[in-house]
């Protein structure tokens, strides 16, 4: 973006001109550096870092991970190892004799009785 050079008769008193129009070039440096600062790195940075890096990073690492690695974790981890491990395998086991099968053959209680003295 090049700018034409200021009028020969633009100064400007706030800048500290001195001689000729060297406070009109300084304002018009000026002007040019506050509109590459602003526009270009404060709208293009803030551009860039808040919409990009935010919203995509954010929108990456909530949705994507968040949502995925707690979906994937929880529902199918906890859910799926725990309805398996749980239910089938402690089910089974009990239902198909494993723990039945020793509680019922163990008694609860024992009568032990004295034998008569011969």
């Amino acid at each position: 973006m090049a700018l034409a050079p200021p009028p020969d008769d633009w100064t400007d008193t706030s800048l500290n001109a001195t001689a000729g129009n060297h406070g009109g070039i300084r304002a018009h440096t000026y002007t040019y550096l506050y509109t590459y600062l602003y526009t270009y790195l404060y709208t293009y940075l803030y551009t860039y870092l808040y919409t990009y890096l935010y919203t995509y990073l954010y929108t990456y690492l909530y949705t994507y991970l968040y949502t995925y690695l707690y979906t994937y974790l929880y529902t199918y981890l906890y859910t799926y190892l725990y309805t398996y491990l749980y239910t089938y395998l402690y089910t089974a086991s009990v239902t198909a004799g494993g723990f039945a099968t020793a509680a019922a053959a163990t008694p609860t209680t024992r009568h032990y009785t004295r034998r008569a003295a011969r």
